[in-house]
């Protein structure tokens, strides 16, 4: 089971990387850049845009074909419902669209916030919490009373 999880996962990070080549090519090709022209960009040259599609799509065709052969092969399954797929699936659409729209247009940081929280609120509300946080080789174990079950 182990493996078939870390295979998924390096086959979702090789595809990410050839895509975003992909993807870097066509945005320099067509003009797609993001030119340094604001004081606070720490870049001095045109970087290309939509790297977060290739990402993105990489992300979702390895999930999309761990999850067609978890569900064809029982055994590999990772037990996720239709449920907990929407509640992780939604929010991330979310994002994502907002960083495409960022993209094409400038969307103020205000703007930017505010869909981020309503994506960690779809989440929260989705039943997704975190109890366990990893901090400099320890464990941090939040109590149960900020769990909202």
């Amino acid at each position: 089971m182990t493996l078939f999880y870390l295979g998924t996962f390096v086959g979702s990070v090789l595809l990410s990387f050839a895509l975003t080549k992909y993807v870097r090519d066509v945005a320099t090709v067509r003009g797609w850049v993001a030119a340094p022209v604001l004081a606070r960009h720490l870049h001095s040259r045109p970087l290309p845009r939509f790297g977060g599609v290739a990402i993105f799509f990489s992300f979702v065709l390895t999930f999309g074909l761990a999850s067609g052969a978890g569900w064809h092969h029982f055994a590999l399954g990772f037990g996720l419902s239709g449920k907990t797929l929407l509640t992780l699936l939604l929010p991330g659409c979310l994002i994502f669209g907002l960083g495409v729209y960022d993209d094409i247009y400038s969307v103020s940081p205000y703007a930017k916030v505010a869909v981020q929280a309503i994506a960690g609120a779809m989440l929260f509300a989705g039943g997704l919490r975190i109890l366990d946080l990893p901090v400099f080789l320890a464990a941090r174990h939040f109590p149960g009373s900020w769990d909202c079950h």
